[in-house]
């Protein structure tokens, strides 16, 4: 699950906030720069594309950068409070991609996001020039399944999800997750949360392909470093930055460095 960067500011330009555009008036994306190939950010859990918003202005002056909202999240509503899997979030992705007609892209996935980036790489390998796992869920578990399925059932019920709401909200603050998150979004992501699959997203990791950039930082309060260091040893050869702090949001505490090793591995 995504958390905001502890300790160390935001590094780069101003951050950009370009207007949403949608697909079907429902799924939005946000689309920046200009290049090929194009980049495709993808978020965590609760994520949007704001958290790519200190990294996409670094990368928009040589490529396209679009950013995703998935169904949700950010700007993208969503009809139902069936909990969405990995797969689902990835079609939702190709929906973008798709609209937009590319043919080629780099996947950028935060957190959760990588695990997006890696069903791609690993069913859609043509589509896919090179990945970018920033922070990303591991091949194991880095939490604890049982609980947030506990925690989840009460909130697909309009009024257990009411009552439980000020509870949820709290869990999250002291995790120290942004304030701009809406409960609805906190909802979801544990909802999605509990129905993540890692024997899934294992087989994904090996039957990834394309050249695979990894990036953390040691001081990461979500995921362990033991974790991260196993993600860069089940993908794909590629640059490896490991960061001695950040938190779990290196897009926005180390975005010059990352952005810079982007733009290296594409060449």
């Amino acid at each position: 699950m995504t958390t905001p960067y502890r300790g160390v500011m935001p590094t780069g330009p101003e951050p950009s906030d370009p207007p949403a555009q949608f697909v079907n008036d429902s799924l939005a994306y946000t689309d920046e720069g200009s290049g090929e190939p194009a980049i495709v950010a993808i978020p965590g859990l609760p994520g949007s594309g704001r958290d790519f918003r200190w990294l996409a202005p670094l990368l928009a002056d040589r490529f396209r950068v679009i950013r995703i909202d998935p169904p949700g999240y950010g700007a993208s509503p969503r009809s139902t409070w069936k909990p969405m899997t990995t797969e689902d979030r990835a079609e939702s992705v190709m929906t973008v991609i798709e609209h937009l007609g590319l043919t080629e892209a780099v996947l950028i996935g935060h957190s959760a996001g990588g695990a997006v980036v890696a069903h791609i790489a690993r069913h859609r390998p043509h589509m896919v020039r090179a990945c970018v796992m920033l922070s990303s869920t591991g091949p194991t578990a880095h939490f604890a399944k049982h609980p947030l399925r506990f925690i989840a059932q009460p909130l697909r019920v309009r009024l257990l999800r009411r009552a439980v709401a000020p509870a949820v909200r709290q869990l999250y603050r002291l995790q120290g997750f942004p304030s701009y998150l809406t409960d609805d979004e906190r909802a979801y992501a544990l909802l999605d949360a509990a129905a993540f699959d890692f024997s899934a997203h294992r087989a994904n990791l090996a039957g990834m392909r394309a050249p695979t950039l990894v990036a953390w930082a040691d001081d990461d309060p979500v995921i362990s470093t033991e974790t991260f260091q196993a993600l860069a040893a089940s993908v794909p050869p590629g640059p490896r930055l490991e960061f001695a702090d950040g938190g779990h949001n290196v897009q926005k505490t180390h975005a010059r460095d990352i952005a810079e090793a982007i733009s290296n591995l594409v060449g």
